[in-house]
Order: structure tokens, then sequence, then C-alpha cells
């Protein structure tokens, strides 16, 4: 009977172990982000709000990029669990200022764009998976809209390894040329990473780069 309390003890000990190193790894990522981004001179961080709780942390703030002003809130759930499957992070990214204009059909107050992040625990590769809100861009008389936009990432502490975007239609109007876009699905894989000290996915040629277009049709109007 000893034997089985002192295997039970041993059990509840690491288990809450396992969720302290949990919970201290998600509060170590998202001040990680936080503090990189503070550092960064082409970001201005304001309102930052973080609530700690036993089972997941609460992160919003406001972040300014040149004209473009967005509201994160995200959210991390943390247990034993998230040893052995990564760390979860979802969030929601809102346009204050609704500069990107979105779809007209929906509500003035819906995100920007929502996210799931998985990050393994003890190292390895991450993914990332977001889903942009249909969007509406009219600027000096030129016009930009596109429906929803998929988007799947995976990725390291330094290197990128994939990218891929796909979305149903979009649309362009500028200096009287129109074209449209539809059944748009972009592939990018870099085998030996991509570097984020030198990111720039045109500059460096990809292993493998497939693109597919369903239908494209332009037009030229004359004035």
């Amino acid at each position: 009977m000893k034997k089985f309390a002192y295997l039970i003890a041993s059990l509840l000990i690491l288990m809450v172990g396992l969720h302290g190193y949990a919970y201290l790894f998600s509060n170590f990522v998202l001040s990680s982000a936080i503090n990189k981004l503070k550092s960064s001179s082409e970001f201005t961080l304001s309102s930052i709000n973080q609530n700690n709780s036993i089972f997941s942390t609460n992160l919003n703030f406001t972040l300014k990029y040149k004209d473009f002003n967005l509201k994160f809130d995200i959210f991390s759930h943390h247990s034993v669990i998230s040893i052995f499957n990564g760390l979860d992070i979802v969030g929601d990214i809102c346009d204050l200022d609704h500069r990107l204009k979105m779809d007209l059909t929906q509500n003035e107050n819906s995100v920007l764009a929502k996210f799931n992040l998985n990050i393994p625990i003890n190292g390895g590769i991450s993914q990332l998976k977001a889903q942009v809100s249909p969007l509406k861009i009219i600027e000096n008389h030129n016009l930009f809209t596109i429906s929803s936009i998929d988007i799947s990432t995976t990725f390291d502490t330094e290197r990128l390894y994939s990218l891929g975007v796909r979305f149903d239609k979009a649309d362009f109007e500028f200096d009287g040329i129109s074209s449209v876009f539809n059944g748009v699905d972009i592939e990018i894989d870099y085998l030996d990473g991509l570097e984020f000290t030198s990111f720039d996915l045109f500059k460096f040629n990809p292993n493998e780069l497939n693109i597919s277009i369903k239908k494209f049709k332009s037009k030229c109007s004359t004035y």
C-alpha cells in the first residue's frame, strides 16, 4: 500500500513539475515576443496587458507599424500535454483604424486575421496557420479586393522552411487595367531554411515553388 502511495505521489510531483515547466515556457515565449517587438525601431507597442493563470495566459497589446494601427488579442493554453504536443497559441488581429477595409458584407468590428501557432517546447519545427479576412482597399482611385486568405508556414527560431498561401478570388483595378484571379494556390519550400536575419522571399530562390491559378482574366480600358 505504501509503495502505491509513493507511486501516486511521485506521479503527482512529476505532473506538477511538467505543468510548471510548460507554464514558464509559455510566459517566456510571450515575453520574448513582446521584448523583441519593443526593441525594433519599426514597431511601437502600447496598451500591453498580460494576465496569467494556472492553465492559460492572455496577452493584449496595440502595435503601430507605419500607417497601420493593429490590436493583438492572444491566448496561450498550457498543460502537461504541452510537453508532448507543443504549446498552442491562438490570436486575433484587429485593424483599429480600418485602413484595410473589410468586405462590405462583414461587420466593421470583425477581426482582420485569426491565427493558430504551435511551438514545440523541447525545440523543433513550429507551425503557424492563419486566415486573413476578406479585404477591400481603395486608394487614389485604385481598387483591390480579395477573398479570405489561408496562410500556413513552418519555421524554427532561426529559419523559415515553408510558406503556403491560398485564396479563391482577387480583383485589381489600377490605372485602367483590371485583372481577376481565381483559385490561387502558392507553395514555397526552403529545404535548408531561409534565415530570418537576411529574410527576403524574392531574393533567395526556393528549393521548390508551385503556383496554381485556376482562372486569370485581364483587360485594359482606354480613356
